[in-house]
């Protein structure tokens, strides 16, 4: 199990992580001019190392994981949408997101900010990762009724707003 370590305050790159077709086709978007429009947005607002990753194969992404790319000196993440936010904001480094995702209420969406990304306080975080969490169950859990009874428990709880 993964846990929250805090912000880190380092690193010299900025990783854009290239998602699939599948988004931009869905939100009725050009790849290829976002890329385009990433990378000069980024210049102008930061002389940091910019950073491509294509997204691979399943294979891959087990052996070279997220994570791997991350520890590579990294200061930002920036993706269209991708869970590459969650992951990256999970492992204490700001992310960007250009499109919607379950990241959103914690990371920036403004590349004219890349030098000053959203960093919420600790206990934001830890409920919001928390909030991920409590809304993913494993097969066992849905078959003993587990998760129904966590879904019950947690609806008496009062919400928390960002």
């Amino acid at each position: 199990a993964m846990q929250y370590n805090g912000w880190r305050r380092s690193g010299s790159k900025i990783l854009v992580v290239l998602p699939s077709e599948k988004p931009f086709q869905y939100y009725k978007a050009d790849r290829e001019k976002w890329i385009k429009k990433v990378k000069t947005t980024l210049k102008k607002h930061t002389d940091r190392e910019i950073i491509f990753r294509e997204k691979a194969s399943r294979g891959v992404r087990t052996n070279e994981t997220i994570y791997d790319a991350l520890d590579n000196d990294i200061y930002a993440l920036v993706t269209y949408n991708s869970i590459a936010t969650v992951e990256a904001i999970q492992y204490g480094i700001p992310a960007f997101g250009l499109a919607p995702t379950a990241a959103d209420p914690v990371c920036s969406n403004d590349l004219t900010q890349i030098e000053n990304p959203v960093m919420p306080d600790e206990d934001i975080i830890y409920k919001w990762l928390s909030s991920i969490a409590y809304s993913q169950f494993s097969l066992d859990e849905i078959v003993t009724g587990q998760a129904w009874k966590m879904v019950l428990e947690n609806a008496e709880r009062p919400t928390f707003n960002y």
